[in-house]
């Protein structure tokens, strides 16, 4: 939640897929292999309208989501 953007292989262990958008707030990696791992990395790091946008709309998604009152209700439910 500090604003990094975040990149992340596509698995069925991703806690909530249908939250995150792939290239909206969360760029997810679908072909696991280091090619492709290199391929996107250069993609995000030559894209600052890419990066921003990821970094605001992840934080964003991440403050509205899961915040600590939300947590807190969690909890003592």
């Amino acid at each position: 939640c500090s604003g990094t953007p975040v990149m992340m292989s596509s698995t069925d262990g991703f806690w909530d897929k249908d939250l995150f958008e792939h290239n909206e707030d969360i760029f997810f990696i679908y072909d696991n292999s280091y090619k492709e791992w290199i391929i996107q990395i250069e993609r995000l790091y030559n894209d600052d309208k890419l990066i921003n946008k990821l970094s605001l709309n992840g934080k964003k998604k991440v403050d509205d989501n899961y915040n600590l009152e939300q947590l807190k209700q969690y909890l003592t439910n």
